[in-house]
């Protein structure tokens, strides 16, 4: 989280886009929420439709396109390995946050 911070304290807008489902919007921000300053400073949180099974993959670059392929992008933070290439593919900046592909 201290990328998160020195992104904010640099003046870069930060947008949260995770592949969780919708019916974790509570929990989700209250752990946001938890990380002080994290979540207010956000744009917003994006969180994949209930029901929606299209892989993360393919949610979060249609989040992308609707949402940020316009502006600039310090950079994308990002865990999971195959989402990570998507990013790059899109010709962004990646902080891998851990390895994996779970």
């Amino acid at each position: 989280m201290a990328i998160v911070r020195a992104l904010i304290l640099a003046g870069h807008p930060i947008a949260y886009v995770s592949g969780r489902p919708e019916r974790t919007r509570r929990a989700t921000e209250r752990w946001l929420r938890a990380h002080p300053g994290h979540f207010d400073a956000a744009e917003g949180l994006w969180l994949r439709p209930d029901g929606d099974r299209r892989p993360d993959t393919v949610f979060k670059a249609e989040v992308y396109r609707e949402h940020f392929a316009h502006r600039e992008v310090a950079a994308v933070i990002e865990d999971r390995a195959r989402v990570v290439a998507m990013w790059r593919s899109l010709g962004l900046t990646v902080v891998q946050a851990a390895e994996g592909d779970y």
